[in-house]
């Protein structure tokens, strides 16, 4: 069970992210009709408000399944991931609007300019399209990290192969045509289809390496992920071995 004060920080710097992100809507929707403004503003706070419940009652839901948890968590923990990433970028621009008011402030006032043209809004126009620049990268940015996560999940067993030729400098001639396939970030604790591994497992085997290596990530956290996924790599086999 999740301490009190733990979760009290937790949900204390959430808000904080979320009230910020949502300042960089304010920036970005200004010249949108109210109508969407509101529909936009609903859904990051509805969207917030479902990911901060989520995470105060799912200690007492005593989930059992072990990808939903996976799931849950990297959903969550990814999608504030996403909003800090927007943060910075409007932090970015918050200093800089500090830094152009400190100077400002310290400045010698110049005398009033009676002229009624539009030369005397060009600082603040400048201003403003800097922020909302910044304000369109930082939510642009934080999106696009989201929706690649996303687009993982739907995209795990989309298995690829590269082939890449090497070439040295004085190797020796024993090494002509070995094929190596390296296999890298398994994350057995994100898999859940068995059958759609096996035919992953199939597209090594056609390419008849004479070495096989496993690199990157095998698991998620812990080794008991791989224990129902472990007969199907075992199915892997090469003259030279196959190595982790």
């Amino acid at each position: 069970m999740r301490e009190p004060r733990f979760i009290l920080i937790v949900v204390v710097v959430a808000l904080l992210i979320d009230l910020y992100v949502f300042q960089g809507l304010k920036t970005i929707t200004q010249g949108s009709s109210p109508r969407w403004r509101t529909v936009i503003f609903s859904l990051h706070w509805g969207i917030a408000g479902l990911a901060i419940l989520t995470f105060l009652v799912s200690p007492y839901l005593h989930l059992q399944n072990r990808h939903f948890t996976n799931y849950l968590t990297t959903i969550l923990l990814g999608l504030y991931i996403a909003k800090l990433l927007a943060a910075v970028f409007l932090l970015v621009d918050d200093i800089r609007r500090l830094i152009q008011w400190g100077l400002t402030r310290t400045a010698t006032r110049p005398t009033p300019n009676t002229d009624t043209g539009t030369g005397a809004n060009t600082g603040t126009d400048a201003s403003l399209s800097r922020s909302v620049f910044l304000s369109w990268l930082g939510v642009g940015g934080g999106s696009s990290v989201y929706g690649a996560l996303l687009y993982g999940f739907s995209n795990k067993y989309n298995y690829k192969i590269k082939r890449i030729k090497l070439a040295f400098d004085n190797l020796p001639a024993s090494f002509k045509g070995l094929k190596i396939v390296q296999i890298s970030d398994i994350h057995s604790g994100s898999l859940a289809n068995p059958a759609a591994v096996n035919k992953g497992v199939d597209m090594v085997l056609a390419e008849r390496p004479d070495l096989i290596l496993f690199t990157g990530d095998l698991v998620n956290n812990t080794a008991e992920e791989m224990k129902d996924y472990q007969h199907i790599f075992s199915r892997l086999e090469a003259p030279m071995g196959v190595y982790s």
